[in-house]
């Protein structure tokens, strides 16, 4: 149904499509789901109620509660404020993408259900704040893509859990500094972009345990010094 010009769900819409395993509602009008209008939907696996076209700007806490089967959930271009705790049910979900709303910050509580999610996209936000604690139990996360916000700081703890990580994008943000332990658990990243930030320098030990980091961007930012053994530990950059 995506295309069309939806404004509402009503929560008996989809009751007796028990079977229904895939649903596209994306580029309508929407402005809000009935927390109850997936109820009967159990085996749902692949939800996208993207938006270069809808106007949600609250998911309720129990709009997934009975979805346990989904794996991918698409809510981008909305104007979402809160996702917590939304996705507390969807454990077995591995693809999750809410860029382009309006989420001003992160914590535990939004992904703490979520130990399968592999894909996270939270660009083009307000985040001014992710909390070190936002990923800690993510552990198989992959790539995260918190690109576009309005960050100005990393706590060193915000990525320990997420060993497996290969792709991270904090381009456009307004980053001053990286310490020299924020990436020290991520062996396996290979490609990173802190691009457009405000960085002034990059610290020696900063990508020391970064041994499989390909490709690396930090164009536009404010550096005046690099060290020369910066990245002596990487194949390319």
């Amino acid at each position: 149904m995506s295309g069309n010009k939806i404004n509402s769900i009503q929560r008996e819409t989809f009751i007796h499509n028990g079977k229904l395993g895939v649903l596209s509602l994306d580029r309508n009008i929407i402005t809000d789901i009935h927390p109850s209008t997936f109820r009967n939907n159990s085996i749902l696996f692949f939800l996208d109620t993207s938006i270069s076209g809808n106007k949600i700007n609250k998911m309720k806490p129990y709009t997934f509660l009975r979805n346990s089967e989904l794996l991918f959930i698409d809510l981008k271009g909305n104007s979402i404020t809160d996702v917590h705790p939304t996705f507390r049910n969807d454990s077995r979900l591995t693809h999750l993408n809410i860029s382009g709303n309006e989420l001003t910050t992160t914590d535990l509580q939004t992904f703490s259900s979520n130990r399968e999610l592999k894909r996270l996209d939270l660009q083009n936000n307000t985040i001014t704040d992710v909390d070190p604690s936002t990923f800690r139990n993510n552990s198989r996360l992959t790539n995260i893509d918190m690109s576009g916000n309005k960050i100005n700081s990393i706590d060193p703890e915000t990525f320990v859990h997420n060993m497996e990580l290969e792709l991270l994008h904090l381009e456009r943000n307004c980053i001053t500094n990286i310490h020299t332990s924020t990436f020290r658990n991520n062996s396996r990243l290979t490609h990173l972009d802190m691009s457009g930030n405000k960085f002034t320098t990059i610290d020696l030990q900063t990508f020391s345990s970064n041994r499989e980091l390909q490709w690396m961007d930090l164009k536009n930012n404010k550096i005046t010094n690099v060290h020369p053994s910066t990245f002596q530990n990487k194949g390319k950059n």
